[in-house]
């Protein structure tokens, strides 16, 4: 062979090993998905199992925010929607002749969220201590959000013990624990208590509590509501509200079982058992047959008011009653008479 041919052999041969490393690496690469040996699929695998990692922690994150100290969440599918009103019976029931006396009263069927009875539900009115429902809404909500526990210790302020009785009697730097003054404030419709509650959480501006009080009822969806103080007492104007945004307030007040424990029992012991605070709603003392809450309220222009829950045999009533003209007399047989006309009826005895 000349040199000519050997050269062009050689060249040829040359060719081919370059051709062939070129094959030999694609391969590789293809095989391996290119730079860190893993396929395109790969890729995508690990960033969506990256992205679901992030989204782990994401929802960790939220489930961290939304963690609670003292709600407990209701998985009730209807909770807070509008009540029916589809075949109400309205004004004075001729079966229970009481409810001519009631300025204002609903009667709803929480499961259902069908209004049994009402009068005058819409119409804005005095609401004396049920006013504390919302004081005790927004201290939980926001103990939930400080992770605040319970038994912190505050030191009543001198304004708080001038506040006019019904209360336990706080004195200028008293210590007591913001247990014993939300149970005061509930149990015993304590003035005093519910005061220095507003105080606290509001780094003693009570009047910018108040106003977050307007606020959360706004953004609750509460018609007619106007609140001036945290307690309830007369003032110009009162405190006011209609019944059926009573009805939605101790809804919400029911997410919380530690409040609903105190709005349940006849009485406790405050002030590491020195002082017993009894209930002021005589439904729960002596306990009406399901009664488990919520809040009495009187005064001169509201008259004697209530808001009641209710749960027998599973089915859950609330009732809310304004401007009766007593409380033994009046208020509390209506009340009965009222739940128990309701039970007959969804239970289709009437």
């Amino acid at each position: 062979m000349t040199g000519t041919g050997k050269s062009r052999v050689q060249f040829l041969l040359g060719l081919l090993i370059v051709i062939a490393l070129i094959h030999v690496v694609a391969i590789y690469f293809i095989a391996s998905g290119g730079k860190g040996g893993r396929t395109s699929e790969e890729k995508s695998s690990a960033a969506e199992a990256k992205g679901n990692d992030n989204s782990g922690s994401i929802a960790s994150e939220k489930k961290e925010e939304i963690s609670y100290l003292y709600r407990k969440v209701s998985t009730l599918k209807n909770f807070g929607a509008p009540l029916d009103y589809s075949g109400v019976r309205r004004g004075n029931l001729k079966e229970i002749p009481l409810t001519r006396q009631a300025r204002a009263g609903i009667l709803v069927d929480m499961d259902t969220r069908k209004v049994l009875w009402a009068k005058n539900e819409a119409q804005p009115r005095p609401i004396a201590s049920m006013t504390k429902m919302m004081t005790m809404l927004l201290a939980l909500e926001e103990a939930d959000r400080r992770k605040l526990p319970l038994e912190t210790v505050v030191t009543a302020s001198a304004a708080a013990s001038r506040v006019p009785p019904s209360g336990i009697g706080l004195k200028k730097g008293e210590k007591i624990s913001l247990l014993d003054l939300m149970k005061s404030a509930m149990i015993r419709s304590a003035n005093d208590a519910a005061y220095q509650i507003a105080e606290y959480f509001s780094d003693g501006k009570v009047d910018n509590f108040v106003r977050r009080m307007n606020e959360r009822a706004k953004e609750l969806g509460l018609k007619g509501v106007d609140f001036r103080s945290p307690h309830g007492l007369p003032s110009k104007p009162d405190s006011s509200g209609t019944a059926e945004s009573m009805i939605f307030l101790a809804e919400r007040l029911q997410e919380y079982p530690v409040c609903m424990k105190w709005v349940s029992t006849s009485g406790t012991y405050i002030r590491n058992g020195k002082t017993l605070i009894t209930n002021t709603n005589h439904l729960i003392r002596p306990r009406y047959p399901g009664v488990n809450g919520m809040k009495t309220g009187y005064t001169r222009n509201a008259g004697y008011c209530v808001t009641v829950s209710c749960e027998r045999n599973g089915r859950r009533l609330m009732l809310c009653l304004m401007g009766l003209n007593g409380a033994k007399a009046e208020r509390d047989p209506l009340a009965r008479k009222l739940l128990d006309w309701g039970y007959k009826k969804i239970s289709g005895r009437s």
